[in-house]
């Protein structure tokens, strides 16, 4: 009886390692094939070769069953995992996709909605290029005179000269325009207008008021000279040059405020201008040229600032 039940105990013994010898044996077609076909997976079996090699010789192959630990997407890595029934496993990078990129056109900012530069976006995630442009208030689009956005008008027929680079225009003269009050636009055929030239204006007579926009940054010598009857003219703060006589013998101009980034004021600038009861002059300001105010009769207060260095001979004779 003891005979049979120690034979009978040695075959169980036996049939348990042949179970357990079944368990890591084989391939099993529903495991690590697949994926290890996908060009993407990068996987570090390799890594694992050597403790492989070694679970072959201790009697079994491991049979590995993989699953995506980790979705990749278009900035990460995923990673995929491999796990075999005897508890052993391995990792495989799954690389990242990589934006699908959609391109989109810019549009111009105008004087009243902002606009956007050509940008890209993502079709699988949130990723985007897109930069907002502010609002141009300068950037009309007139049509005989009128700004088709803002309704904003300004004077037409007034003569221009393109500049030497081409990026922009000079107002050079009245030309055919018969306004009394002159609007000089910001915008003509698309491109900036920058300066106002010397002897733009000088001599117009018929000339009440004049509003300059802020895309100008100069004014040139003369440029409104013996305007006996202009009373009022707007200057922005984005002029920064205002050449010598600009508004000589302006004789009906009131006051006028200088823009804070011109630095000097030329010799005559204002000279015989004999109605002119109000000059603002900004800290910007270091000098103060020759016969400036000369002949300013009704100029009897003028608050200059510390920043004033120079002034000039006759600057405010009277």
């Amino acid at each position: 009886m003891k005979k049979f039940l120690i034979s009978l105990l040695a075959i169980l013994m036996i049939g348990g390692v042949a179970v357990g010898a079944t368990a890591c044996g084989g391939n099993n077609s529903n495991g690590s094939s697949e994926w290890s076909s996908e060009s993407n997976i990068e996987s570090n079996s390799e890594s694992n070769s050597e403790s492989n090699s070694e679970s072959s010789v201790e009697g079994h192959t491991h049979d590995w069953n993989g699953y995506v630990s980790k979705q990749p997407n278009c900035e990460e890595d995923g990673e995929h995992t491999f796990i075999c029934y005897c508890g052993e496993s391995y990792s495989g990078t799954i690389t990242k996709l990589g934006h699908d990129t959609i391109s989109h056109s810019g549009k111009a900012a105008t004087c009243i909605e902002s606009g956007w530069k050509a940008y890209e976006t993502c079709g699988r995630c949130s990723y985007t290029t897109y930069e907002e442009i502010a609002i141009n208030k300068n950037n009309h689009n007139y049509e005989n005179g009128v700004c088709t956005y803002c309704q904003a008008k300004s004077s037409v027929g007034l003569e221009y000269t393109l500049s030497d680079d081409g990026a922009s225009y000079m107002v050079t003269g009245l030309g055919e325009c018969t306004d009394t009050e002159i609007v000089i636009p910001s915008i003509y055929k698309g491109l900036p207008v920058t300066s106002i030239g010397e002897f733009a204006f000088a001599d117009c007579s018929s000339l009440t008021s004049v509003e300059i926009p802020d895309s100008v940054t100069s004014i040139g010598y003369y440029a409104f000279y013996w305007c006996e009857n202009l009373t009022s003219v707007t200057i922005p703060d984005s002029v920064t040059s205002i050449g010598d006589s600009a508004f000589r013998e302006c004789r009906s101009l009131v006051s006028v405020t200088i823009p804070d980034g011109v630095t000097s004021i030329g010799d005559s600038m204002f000279g015989c201008c004999n109605s002119l009861t109000t000059v603002t002059i900004p800290d910007s300001v270091t000098s103060i040229g020759n016969d400036a105010f000369y002949f300013c009769f009704d100029l009897t207060s003028v608050v200059i600032p510390d920043s004033v260095t120079s002034i000039g001979e006759l600057a405010f004779f009277s």
